[in-house]
């Protein structure tokens, strides 16, 4: 912060800016010599107040002294990315999804994004604590996921999976002979959805 002050002429006569004070959220009186100088403010917080007034060669001090506030965050948020694998099969191609827990104890969650091998695939607006990105990816893929969350101060975070496995998550059985009548009868099931639940029940005793 940058504080300018100057002594008016009154009657003909200004002894001229002998320093600057300022405070800030009530803390102890900070003394800038001359008309003019800076300062830095370093904590986080919302409504920073911050106190100052200038005071003449001969004692005279302004008044009533100025006063603003401001919103400080330079905190990164927090977040983890992880995964499930939710559906598909080494024929259809894995569907991944994709989780990324986000915290941020300042300005709060502007966004995250999620990329694919460094391309941007989706972006989920929102202060929520967890986002979600559902993908399907073929079989044997090498890729690298990252997500990316911003706050609402422009502070960012990252965290990223490489080559993301099958093995060792929750992997949905696949039923093919499920999967092949769901395609070749797609639009008859559609019209007797009974029918696709019968077909559903008969998968679920094979498997």
């Amino acid at each position: 912060m940058t504080l300018n002050a100057n002594d008016p002429w009154s009657n003909g006569v200004s002894s001229g800016v002998k320093e600057i004070r300022y405070t800030i959220n009530g803390g102890a009186e900070q003394v800038i010599p001359g008309k003019t100088g800076s300062f830095v403010i370093t904590q986080d917080g919302d409504d920073i107040e911050v106190e100052y007034w200038a005071i003449d060669w001969v004692g005279n001090e302004e008044s009533p002294h100025n006063t603003f506030t401001i919103d400080m965050d330079q905190t990164v948020p927090e977040i983890s990315l992880n995964y499930d694998v939710t559906g598909g099969s080494n024929f259809t191609g894995w569907e991944f999804t994709f989780r990324a827990e986000v915290a941020d104890i300042m300005s709060g969650i502007n966004r995250v994004e999620f990329y694919l091998n460094g391309l941007l695939q989706k972006t989920v607006y929102g202060s929520e604590s967890e986002y979600l990105w559902v993908v399907k990816l073929p079989k044997g893929i090498y890729c690298i996921i990252k997500a990316i969350a911003y706050d609402n101060a422009g502070n960012y975070n990252s965290d990223e999976i490489e080559n993301p496995k099958i093995s060792g998550k929750s992997v949905p059985k696949t039923n093919y002979f499920k999967y092949l009548f769901n395609i070749i009868f797609k639009d008859f099931l559609e019209r007797f959805p009974i029918i696709q639940k019968i077909i559903d029940r008969i998968c679920y005793l094979i498997e």
